[in-house]
């Protein structure tokens, strides 16, 4: 081989490395393009055709069981992992009927029938237990709006549509053994949308642009709420709240108000969803999911923020989308485009599943075992 030949054979070489060396640095993560795509996981491998375009209204966990509403339906699946089935309804009631769903202490509760319906009834079960219709009714024009619960306590929301025009009022109810009694979250002007509890004796209550705080039959206005429109409440460790409101705003409550400034994209504030803390392995992140409104950032699927040691401060939290929780291992695939109305965060013992409800585009979920993502994969 002449000089000549030599050079321009190594010059081919070195431009050879330098492009696969580009390549490589185009990481997603820590481990190379290529890597990434060799380890790249099948994350519609147990998907639920049935779930295929849908917005789940509910995710919870009882016993050694998961239940879900897909179009009116109620889904289970074993905690340890299966496929997911139809959970047959109560004898008259057809499938599809149902309308909302929560999880307190050892029971499932499910409002059976639209609003409107002259059949709409709270029903209860068990695991193996048959449906039990004891539970009060509620008369017209008031009807069952949808359920919540927190620290085993359910609560049902109201509304009565009067009026012309039709002026819509909220009315938050507590189940009382087998009634329902109205809380002092009447006749808001705001929808009541989450429920925490602080694990000692209060409630904390989001609804529109107030927050109620209290016992279940004692719930006051939260002295010096900064003025806003609320979308939920977590409780982050004793007395410690957190909430997110519609303008793309964290606060934090430990006696006193904390505020952070508006999250944007885009320049234009993110409307969220209702927040949510995970904690394994003594790591805690929070996540906030995006949704529509007036004049808000488009579908960002949601903001994660590492909650420290010294706790959550929203006036210098700093977020990222998505990053921890959209694993390596499916990279090209998550929920970053969609808009999430809430996650769930179920404990199974070694580490926690966070179930995300998107808005038409079914149910995801992500497993953490306090080091690791599973990467968030179709349910």
């Amino acid at each position: 081989m002449t000089r000549k030949n030599y050079r321009n054979s190594l010059l081919l070489i070195l431009i050879t490395l330098a492009v696969l060396a580009g390549f490589v640095g185009c990481t997603e993560g820590p481990v190379g393009i290529f890597a990434s795509i060799a380890q790249e996981k099948d994350i519609n491998a147990n998907r639920t055709a049935a779930f295929d375009g849908t917005s789940p209204d509910f995710v919870g966990i009882l016993d050694t069981n998961y239940y879900t509403i897909i179009n009116g339906t109620i889904w289970t699946r074993p905690v340890a992992g299966g496929k997911w089935i139809e959970v047959a309804p109560p004898t008259g009631i057809a499938q599809g009927e149902a309308s909302s769903a929560a999880i307190a202490g050892t029971h499932l509760y499910v409002v059976f029938g639209k609003i409107g319906d002259s059949n709409q009834k709270v029903w209860a079960k068990e695991t193996s237990t048959a449906w039990d219709d004891t539970l009060a009714t509620f008369i017209p024009p008031v009807r069952i709006d949808s359920l919540l619960s927190a620290g085993n306590q359910l609560f049902a929301i109201t509304r009565a549509d009067t009026g012309s025009p039709i002026v819509t009022e909220y009315t938050l109810h507590y189940l009382n053994l087998t009634t329902f009694t109205a809380t002092a979250v009447a006749n808001t002007s705001g929808r009541p949308t989450s429920i925490a509890y602080d694990g000692i004796s209060d409630y904390w209550i989001t609804a529109g642009t107030s927050v109620f705080s209290g016992a279940p039959g004692g719930l006051t206005p939260v002295i010096g709420t900064p003025a806003d429109t609320f979308a939920g409440v977590v409780q982050e460790t004793g007395t410690e709240m957190i909430l997110s409101s519609k303008t793309g705003k964290l606060y934090k409550h430990d006696g006193a108000w904390d505020s952070s400034s508006a999250f944007e994209k885009d320049g234009d504030p993110h409307a969220f969803s209702a927040p949510a803390i995970v904690t394994a392995g003594g790591a805690s992140y929070l996540l906030v999911g995006t949704v529509s409104g007036n004049d808000a950032a488009t579908a960002s699927g949601y903001l994660e923020f590492d909650i420290p040691l010294a706790g959550f401060d929203p006036t210098t939290a700093s977020a990222s989308e998505g990053s921890d929780f959209a694993d390596i291992v499916n990279f090209l695939t998550s929920v970053s485009i969609n808009y999430i109305t809430s996650f769930s965060v179920a404990d199974e013992g070694v580490g926690k599943r966070v179930f995300a409800l998107t808005v038409g585009n079914g149910l995801w979920s992500n497993y953490f075992n306090g080091t690791t993502w599973s990467g968030w994969a179709r349910e």
